[in-house]
Formats: C-alpha cells, sequence, structure tokens
C-alpha cells in the first residue's frame, strides 16, 4: 500500500484523497455532492484529504473524527493490527470481519509486521 490508513484501508483507493492529490476540484464538488445527504451537507472544500496519516487529516470532516484513527495515534502505531489490544472493541464495532480494511489488518497481524 502506498498511502496507509490506520484501520487498513488505502487511502489511495479513496476518490477525495485522489481528487486531492490531482487538485481536482470539479471532482471535488462533484464528490460533495455525492456524499451529500437530508442529515450531512458538504462542500467542495471539504472534499480535501491528505491521507489519515498526515496532520491535516484531523480536520478532516470526513475522517478527522475517526475513533480508529485517534486511538491509533494516541498509541503510537503504524496501524491498528500492529496494537497489543487488537482486535479491539473500537476495531471490532468499525470494521466487521469480512470487510476489505479488517482482512488487510488480520494479515499485517498474522505477518507480523507490527
Amino acid at each position: 500500500m502506498k498511502h496507509p490508513a490506520y484501520c487498513g484501508f488505502d487511502c489511495g483507493e479513496c476518490p477525495v484523497f485522489s481528487a486531492t492529490e490531482r487538485k481536482d476540484a470539479q471532482q471535488q464538488a462533484a464528490l460533495a455532492k455525492q456524499y451529500s445527504n437530508e442529515t450531512h451537507r458538504f462542500s467542495q472544500a471539504d472534499m480535501y484529504c491528505e491521507g489519515c496519516q498526515s496532520e491535516s487529516a484531523s480536520r478532516s470532516k470526513l475522517c478527522g473524527g475517526c475513533a480508529m484513527r485517534s486511538c491509533a495515534r494516541a498509541k503510537g502505531v503504524a496501524h491498528c493490527a500492529a496494537c497489543g489490544d487488537y482486535p479491539c472493541t473500537i476495531v471490532v464495532r468499525c470494521l466487521p470481519r469480512d470487510t476489505p480494511g479488517r482482512r488487510r489488518l488480520d494479515a499485517l497481524q498474522e505477518g507480523g509486521c507490527r
């Protein structure tokens, strides 16, 4: 993975991350419209992300409040699978067992990548 997130997701696969990297304002506006709903409204500016492990991620309207990110940063681990408490209640709640992120984290843990 070129841009790993704490949760096992590859930020490089995220359309918001990709649009930010390309400085593609049209794509960011389209994503804001796509992701907005009756309870959450996003602007083009909200569709800015430099990746989960960047300092600016804490200001992200999409991922800034992520419990997995906050916990991993507080514990100083590269990803959740590198934590001695893996899989903790946060991981179990946020990533059901059969999701791509959880499978990646399980593989990282089994491979001894801490």
